[in-house]
């Protein structure tokens, strides 16, 4: 799937094959469709094809939730469960192995490298302070996992964008990406055939899409050689990325839904009273205290 953008595959030459925008196709810096997105919508159906846990389901009652109790008791249950120091760690390790991901798509030292890990490191540390605000102000409480989701959030973001864009386009990304982490996370919360317990589908799925359509229209020829939309540069590439986009995620959508069928209606999906226990003891023997 990679090779369809990178590598000169068909969706990168796409803005020649519908005549629409002649030199352009989609592009992704380092993985915004082909890593983020792709995982965020491959989450999402093999969530849908496994339906909810059964304590989703009676959370929920099987619809739309009439208020924000469900949510906050779930919170309330899940947080117990956490190790917070562990996770900021992690959160850590990602962030520094962020630059290597998004830096070392320059292939060689160069310019270009620069602002990748610049964008990087802008986009990561605002989209986190974004959130954690929000957060606040919803919860009247400083909501850790939301801050750390929000750097995540932020990171996928500027993937497909790091080493097209200038400093400022950095800025904008963080912001949305905040934002977006946030209230993607609280609608898919709300929503009970979606049972995402560590947020793939919004901070992956939601950013990788958004952060892949900025790039026509943010892309600076001086950095990454295509001219985006506010440099002058064609509508048509939007169209072109957003139908590429299109093309490759409802593939991944159908092909990852179609496995996850089938493996559970031949026994793999995890049985009520294994849900109850937990997979932890029943796959590894190890309990959560």
């Amino acid at each position: 799937m990679s090779s369809w953008i990178w590598g000169g595959g068909f969706l990168s030459r796409l803005g020649d094959v519908l005549g629409i925008a002649p030199g352009y196709g989609v592009r992704d810096f380092a993985g915004g469709t082909v890593v983020h997105a792709y995982s965020g919508i491959a989450s999402l159906a093999a969530m849908l094809a496994a339906g909810p846990t059964m304590r989703r389901a009676m959370l929920n009652g099987g619809s739309l939730t009439s208020g924000m109790e469900e949510i906050m008791y779930k919170e309330r249950v899940e947080m117990r469960s956490l190790n917070i120091p562990l996770a900021i760690i992690g959160t850590s390790l990602l962030f520094f192995g962020w630059f290597g991901f998004n830096g070392g798509s320059t292939v060689v030292v160069s310019s270009q490298t620069q602002y990748a890990l610049a964008n990087t490191a802008i986009a990561g540390s605002l989209a986190g302070f974004i959130s954690l605000i929000i957060a606040r102000a919803h919860k009247e409480y400083w909501d850790p996992i939301m801050a750390i989701s929000g750097i995540i959030g932020g990171l996928v973001m500027i993937t497909p964008l790091a080493g097209f864009v200038d400093l400022w386009a950095s800025y904008i990304a963080g912001i949305l990406a905040g934002i977006i982490t946030y209230y993607g996370i609280r609608y898919v919360e709300r929503y009970y055939v979606i049972d995402d317990p560590v947020g793939s589908l919004p901070v992956h799925g939601f950013n990788g899409v958004a952060g892949s359509a900025l790039v026509p229209i943010l892309s600076s020829p001086q950095i990454g050689g295509l001219a985006g939309i506010i440099y002058g540069g064609p509508l048509g590439w939007l169209a072109t990325q957003l139908a590429g986009m299109a093309i490759a995620l409802l593939f991944v959508f159908i092909t990852t839904y179609l496995t996850f069928y089938m493996l559970i209606k031949t026994g793999f999906r995890a049985k009520l009273e294994e849900e109850v226990v937990g997979l932890d003891i029943v796959d590894h023997g190890v309990r959560v205290e």
